[in-house]
């Protein structure tokens, strides 16, 4: 395990040992007294962060009672089922895209070129002739394929295999494990990039630099 990782349930566990202690649970004695119902009343019951952070947390404390459970020490794993409510606020952002909405924002990206100062999309240079530019092609492959913006950026020609419509990808957040996943490629998506003029080894060609 890499250190981070330990780190972040050593800290779960403390803070559901505190959690334990101030409530009503505080009478239990051994760890195979914590329940199913307990776990999920816990998860429950932490305040001010995400819906995914709490995910986060109940794996961590799911996989040290997977070690105690390995080791005798529980008889089962209370964690599996205690999964958080869920939160209308946070998902109500995920709304997609309509058809419009998409046209207008690659309409868009088709007459920006260069970035400002702080590294955002600026119209300080605009197209008279609206063609495609590098943000219109990330933009298209981060739309139908799901790609961040890092591994947007890092894509080559040679991680993109036409004959059978899939990218072969390292994505930058799990490169310590030095996986590669194939990414299915929407037809409309390969027929894109097959006639895309290639300006490198790159699929999406360096922004032009700052000022």
């Amino acid at each position: 395990l890499v250190e981070s990782t330990v780190q972040a349930r050593v800290m779960a566990c403390g803070r559901f040992a505190e959690w334990v202690t101030a409530s009503q649970h505080g009478l239990l004695k051994r760890l195979s007294d914590i329940s199913a119902n307990i776990a999920y009343s816990y998860i429950n019951s932490l305040e001010g962060i995400t819906t995914k952070r709490k995910q986060n947390i109940a794996g961590d404390l799911s996989a040290v009672w997977s070690a105690l459970l390995r080791a005798g020490i529980v008889r089962e794993n209370p964690w599996g089922l205690a999964r958080p409510r869920s939160n209308a606020a946070e998902t109500s952002h995920g709304t997609a895209f309509t058809s419009e909405e998409i046209a207008r924002i690659l309409d868009e990206s088709r007459r920006f070129v260069q970035l400002n100062k702080r590294g955002e999309v600026s119209d300080v240079e605009r197209l008279d002739k609206p063609r495609d530019t590098w943000l219109t092609v990330s933009i298209m492959i981060a739309l139908y394929t799901g790609l961040r913006q890092g591994d947007v950026f890092a894509l080559h020609w040679d991680d993109i295999d036409f004959a059978r419509n899939r990218i072969e990808v390292e994505p930058r957040k799990t490169a310590r494990f030095k996986r590669r996943v194939s990414v299915p490629m929407h037809r409309a998506l390969a027929d894109y990039l097959f006639a895309l003029e290639r300006q490198g080894e790159k699929v999406v060609a360096a922004p032009p630099a700052r000022a």
